[in-house]
């Protein structure tokens, strides 16, 4: 593995924000664990150019089921650690927000889908040690220009009103509890 360079992709959308530090997400292929950030973008010859530039595996015309707006993009990410080695753990991917024209830290679970940014990135080559090798990009860190904020909406079928039952899963067997609407989330 050799380091080729950083760089910056700009004014990118920022959708699927899974940068916290104490919880990376399994990765794709379930070798690791990793922090992702999915990049998107309306202009197709901008998402030519992830792929080139940076060795994005970008999907085109993907179609988003809310807006019905079509996008190109692809995800970035950097390994947490990996599955066999629990104990060599990678350092988390920086966040950050502009405001008054200053970069501060940000929490990354606060980043919305649709907000604008850029995303710093590493170029690396990569061998699995046989026949394949290639050059990817490693996640370093987000600069938010424009925050959606993230806020959770609950979902009313997952609400649970007054004489609802939850099962409480014990060591021997199940029992159940009555809910108030008070004790309900």
């Amino acid at each position: 593995m050799a380091i080729i360079g950083k760089a910056l992709i700009k004014g990118a959308e920022l959708y699927f924000v899974k940068m916290d530090p104490k919880r990376p997400v399994l990765s794709y292929n379930e070798l690791g664990f990793e922090w992702v950030v999915q990049v998107r973008t309306s202009d197709k010859k901008i998402a030519e150019e992830w792929s080139k530039n940076f060795h994005i595996n970008v999907k085109y015309d993907q179609v988003d089921k809310k807006t019905g707006k079509v996008w190109h993009g692809g995800n970035v990410s950097r390994m947490a650690w990996k599955k066999d080695s629990p104990e060599n753990k990678f350092d988390p991917p920086e966040c950050l927000i502009v405001k008054d024209q200053v970069a501060q830290p940000l929490e990354p679970s606060t980043v919305g889908n649709g907000s604008i940014g850029t995303v710093k990135v590493q170029l690396r080559t990569w061998t699995d040690g046989k026949k394949k090798s290639g050059t990817t990009c490693d996640l370093l860190g987000i600069l938010v220009t424009n925050l959606v904020e993230y806020t959770q909406i609950p979902d009313p079928e997952w609400d649970l009103s007054e004489g609802d039952t939850v099962v409480v899963p014990q060591e021997k067997e199940a029992s159940t509890v009555e809910v108030d609407d008070e004790d309900a989330y």
